[in-house]
């Protein structure tokens, strides 16, 4: 069982297919933890990349200096009062991430 230190609404990009974050997940907590997130995940709103969200994106990614696929998750959850919850180290330090170093 995964269990988050803070409130969790879940809010994914449609830019990042379910496999991939499964994929991502075993390799990075194992198997197990995985398979619960991705339980937990199937209950998650998925957001669509419109054209609001994809020039926002754009301005995150000049303002911030971001690749492209950071700075989708940041806009995104900015334009839908979200938080970021990651352990992505390009992420660190930005308004509205909350980073968690990796083990």
């Amino acid at each position: 069982m995964i269990v988050f230190p803070f409130p969790v609404l879940g809010l994914f990009s449609h830019i990042f297919p379910l496999n991939l974050k499964v994929r991502f997940l075993k390799r990075e907590i194992g198997e197990e933890k995985a398979l619960a997130a991705t339980a937990y995940m199937k209950n998650c709103q998925v957001v669509a990349m419109d054209e609001t969200l994809a020039l926002a994106a754009a301005d995150t990614s000049l303002r911030e200096s971001l690749a492209m696929a950071d700075a989708i998750i940041l806009a995104t959850a900015h334009y839908h009062d979200c938080q970021v919850v990651t352990s992505d180290a390009d992420l660190k330090g930005k308004p509205g991430v909350q980073f968690i170093p990796k083990k």
